[in-house]
């Protein structure tokens, strides 16, 4: 059987926690003004704004490249499995 280890992530830390409060308080703020907003807009938003942040893009890849790793992992196992 293969193993692969999985490390969680760390605990965001206070500073994180702080700007992840204001991030809510300025969307719901927004929200209340335009009420007819729809939870895609806000998502594709944050995505705006993320992508604005320097790095943002990175990360953004880094993530693609993380679930295309991660599929390509779960094909192998299953692969190896169906032939044995």
């Amino acid at each position: 059987m293969i193993y692969v280890p999985v490390t969680p992530p760390p605990p965001p830390s206070p500073e994180a926690q702080e700007l992840g409060g204001h991030l809510v308080d300025v969307i719901k703020a927004y929200q209340a003004d335009h009420p007819d907003m729809s939870r895609t807009e806000v998502r594709q938003a944050v995505r705006l704004a993320q992508a604005a942040v320097p790095g943002g893009h990175k990360l953004a890849r880094l993530r693609v490249v993380a679930v295309m790793i991660a599929v390509l992992l779960i094909a192998l196992v299953l692969a190896r499995l169906s032939k044995q």
